[in-house]
Parts: C-alpha cells; sequence; structure tokens
C-alpha cells in the first residue's frame, strides 16, 4: 500500500524535506504550519485507510507548531487524528456501537475516572490537559479497529508502515552516534537541543532538556552519549522499538536466518546503546514467558529465541563502540570539564530532579496511595507527591513506575481496570498466537509492561502512539470476522 500509492509517498516525502529544511537550514518553523495544511487535505480527499497508513508512518516525525510565542508545544499529530477521527464518524454516519466489557468500555471507564480525579487534583488545568491529550490518543483506537475488522489484511499495511518509521528512526540514532566521535559536547547539545528538539517539540521542552535530560552517562572516564534519536530521551527511543519489533521480526518471518540477523541486529544494539538498563534486565520476562509457552508454540518459539541470542551476542561488541573516547573531552578546560559533569550527575535520571532516590520516591508513592486509595491526588499531579512543584512533570518528575504511577493520581480501582486492559490485550494476543505477527506482539507487550515497572517510557506521546496502534491492530484481528 505505502509503496504503492504515489500521493501518500509524495506528501510523506514532503513532511520528511520540511523537517530536513527546519533542523539543518534553518528554515522557519512556520513551514510546518503549511505542512500541516497538506496533511489535512489529504486526509480529507483520501481513503481513511491511506490516512492512517501517512499517519502511522509519521509518528516519529510529527513536529511541534509554533502557533504563538508562548505556546508552541502543540504536537501536528494531535490535530491529525481529530481530523481522522471526525472523517471516521462521517463514515460510520456517527453510529457507533461499544460492547459492554470490550476493552473500550473499560478505556473509557478509565477516562472518566481521570475526570473525577478532577476532584482531588490541586492543579486542575494540568489534569485536564492530561485528559484531552490521553483521549486525543484513544480516538485512533476504534478508527484502526474497524478498519481490520473489515479488513484483515489492512494489517500488513500499518507493519509496513511501522517498518519504514522504524527504520529512518534507527538510522537517524546511528547518525547521533557517529556525531559524538566528529564534534565537541557542547557542539552536539546545541544542535540536538536547539535545532532538532525545538522542531519536533517546542521552546519549553528546549529550556528544559538544557538544565536535565538523559542524554549521557559518564564511564571510563569519557561522557557517553545514550542514543535517544528524535525522542526526548533515552527510554522512550528503546521502548518505541521494543513495540516496532513485532511488526519488523513478522516481515522477516521467512527470510533466511543470517538475513534475518543483520537486518535486526542494529535495532538490538540501538537498545543497548541507548544505556536503559531495565529494557535489558525486562528481558527475563519474556524469556522464562517462551520457556514456559514452549511445548505448546514451539514453532513461534524457535523463531522468537534468535531475538535473545543476537542480543545478548551484540553486548560485548556495542560495548566496545561504547568505551571508544566520544565528544573530545579531552579538550575542554578544568572549569568546563567540572560544569559539565555536575550537570550530568544530575541529570543521569531526568526523574530524579531533586538527587532523590527511587526507593524513596516509592516509599513516599506508597503513603499517598494509602491516604488517597479511591481516586488518587488526581491525574497529572504527581510531583506534589514528592513535594515538587506541577510544572516539573512535564520534565520528568514521576513514580519510575507505570502501575504505582496511576495508583497514585488515580486510586487503586483505576489500576485494576489498566491491570484489567493489560489482560484482555495480552489475552486477544495468546488467542491468535497461531498468527505470529499477534504471538511476537505478546512477547513484546510482555516486555514492555514488565519494563514499565521501572519507567513511565509507555506514557510518552509518540511511544503511546505505538501502542495504541498496535494494541488496535491486534484486537481488530481478533474480531474480524474470517478468523472469528
Amino acid at each position: 500500500m505505502f509503496l504503492k500509492n504515489i500521493k501518500l509517498i509524495v506528501v510523506f516525502v514532503l513532511t520528511i524535506l520540511s523537517i530536513i529544511l527546519m533542523v539543518f537550514f534553518s528554515f522557519p518553523r512556520e513551514l510546518s504550519l503549511i505542512v500541516l495544511g497538506i496533511l489535512i487535505f489529504f486526509i480529507i480527499f483520501s481513503e481513511l485507510k491511506d490516512c492512517v497508513i501517512l499517519f502511522v508512518s509519521l509518528i516519529p516525525f510529527f513536529v511541534a507548531l509554533p502557533l504563538f510565542d508562548n505556546f508552541d508545544s502543540l504536537n501536528s499529530w494531535r490535530i491529525l487524528a481529530i481530523v481522522i477521527f471526525i472523517k471516521w464518524l462521517f463514515e460510520k454516519k456517527f453510529k457507533i456501537k461499544i460492547k459492554k466489557y470490550s476493552i473500550e468500555f473499560w478505556g473509557i471507564i478509565l477516562l472518566m475516572i481521570s475526570a473525577l480525579s478532577l476532584i482531588k487534583a490541586p492543579g486542575t488545568f494540568e489534569a485536564i490537559k492530561k485528559i484531552i491529550f490521553t483521549l486525543n490518543i484513544f480516538i485512533l483506537f476504534p478508527v484502526i479497529v474497524d478498519l481490520i475488522k473489515e479488513k484483515k489484511q489492512y494489517v500488513s499495511d500499518l507493519i509496513k508502515s511501522i517498518t519504514i518509521s522504524s527504520i529512518l528512526i534507527i538510522i537517524i540514532g546511528y547518525l547521533q552516534l557517529i556525531s559524538t566521535y566528529l564534534f565537541g559536547i557542547f557542539d552536539f547539545v546545541r544542535f540536538w537541543a536547539q535545532k532538532a528538539q525545538l522542531v519536533f517539540y517546542g521552546e519549553s521542552w528546549v529550556e528544559i532538556v538544557k538544565q536535565t535530560n538523559t542524554w549521557f552517562t559518564y564511564a571510563g572516564g569519557f561522557v557517553k552519549l545514550r542514543m535517544f534519536s528524535t525522542f526526548t530521551n533515552s527510554h522512550s527511543f528503546p521502548l518505541f522499538l521494543l513495540l516496532a519489533l513485532p511488526s519488523i521480526w513478522y516481515l522477516l518471518r521467512k527470510k533466511k536466518l543470517f538475513i534475518r540477523i543483520i537486518t535486526i541486529a542494529p535495532l538490538l544494539a540501538a537498545f543497548i546503546f541507548s544505556g536503559t538498563r531495565g529494557i535489558w534486565l525486562s528481558m527475563i520476562f519474556p524469556i522464562f514467558l517462551i520457556i514456559f509457552l514452549f511445548k505448546k508454540n514451539k514453532e513461534f518459539a524457535k523463531k522468537t529465541i534468535p531475538i535473545f541470542l543476537i542480543f545478548i551476542i551484540l553486548i560485548p561488541i556495542t560495548s566496545a563502540i561504547i568505551y571508544l573516547p566520544q565528544f573530545r573531552i579531552n579538550q575542554l578546560n578544568p572549569d568546563d570539564l567540572i560544569m559539565l559533569l555536575r550537570r550530568i550527575k544530575s541529570g543521569l535520571d531526568l526523574g530524579e530532579l531533586s538527587n532523590q532516590g527511587r526507593v524513596l520516591i516509592w516509599k513516599q508513592t506508597f503513603k499517598s496511595i494509602l491516604e488517597s486509595p479511591v481516586l488518587g491526588v488526581g491525574i497529572n499531579n504527581f510531583p506534589i507527591i514528592i513535594n515538587e512543584e506541577l510544572k516539573l512533570e512535564k520534565a520528568g518528575s514521576s513514580a519510575h513506575n507505570i502501575y504505582l504511577q496511576i495508583a497514585a493520581e488515580l486510586g487503586l480501582i483505576a489500576l485494576l481496570i489498566f491491570l484489567l486492559i493489560i489482560y484482555k490485550l495480552l489475552k486477544a494476543c495468546y488467542d491468535l498466537r497461531k498468527n505470529f505477527f499477534a504471538w511476537m506482539c505478546f512477547i513484546c507487550f510482555v516486555w514492555a509492561f514488565a519494563y514499565s515497572t521501572t519507567n513511565l517510557a509507555l506514557f510518552d506521546g509518540r511511544v503511546f502512539l505505538l501502542l495504541i496502534v498496535t494494541s488496535a491492530m491486534i484486537i481488530g484481528l481478533k474480531r474480524n470476522v474470517s478468523i472469528n
């Protein structure tokens, strides 16, 4: 679908070209408004299935819109998602049925609890904004489910779109890594913060990232890059790739083992180059799952095992590359070096803005849950639990655990519903396990949800979008009349 639709390819290339012009050639960011107009025009006058394909392929490349001087962080995907949803509503003639106890039903209940949590939220504006933004992501779910329910083969088109965008961000990640051996660290930060991140996320994020980020670590006497590509941090990038892994490995399933290995190796190496240890350690869960289910699913289990073997083999290879001197740090004067190391030390973990350890944060979170078990402290109001300003939520102030975060902000009932949604999603994957894509989603979802016990990267806008898209693909397959 993607490679056969000339109009779609032209719009996709124009969008990528506009980003290149703004990032590398300092074209005014207002160019993004023109591109937004082109994308909206395409959505209005194209088939819905083509609109969704284009949207999915652009997930890592949506930009912040410079609407006003003090408001330039609204991302273009939020507007485009609404346009796609409205187009779908008109095509459905506003006749939408939600079955009781379906995954959509529980999603709506969760959003209603989020709205009720406003009663407890000190930061009402921030809470309302979060609810609207979350709903903004969810509205794509029924659109994709409906498209796949009507045509099972549409999943293949979405898989190709996810793969294309993933390949591009992997390439960007490696170009980023190569640049660390060519430029000094201040030139690197200046480019990625004031040019690239400005285009993707806006001025307010640039100010945050200049003060604290997860882009670097300090080891072996040198500052090291933690690969993050087009994402805000080094946690979201590998998690996005993890959610894209089912699509990529599915397309490789019939290739010779050697071809599969050399193709998937750069993606798995990017996991390591990101320096996100949580995602490495949480690999234990899907490995045990494969062992436990091996007898009943030998064929697909054997096709999945190479992923973990390749990952383990890559660790010493990538480590050797990582430990090469980066950023020409030996050229810094002593004062610059001291300042740099202090900043890195304070910013190694984006969420620990007050140098508080995770254990201390978890203790305070548990205490808050016990004090407000029903509606929590209100959605998007976690910083008050650890006595920080609400504005630091955007900078990563969190519970470092997605489940504790939900319980603390929305209450224990919300957490149970969230776990029920995860159960329904995993059950749908397992019910479809004879489909290799569904099997891979089952493995990678377990991996991602296990990793979420140490991080909230799953709620990053772009990662969450891919989670919604991939989940909708599974539920759409489950409901497709040709396979039920």
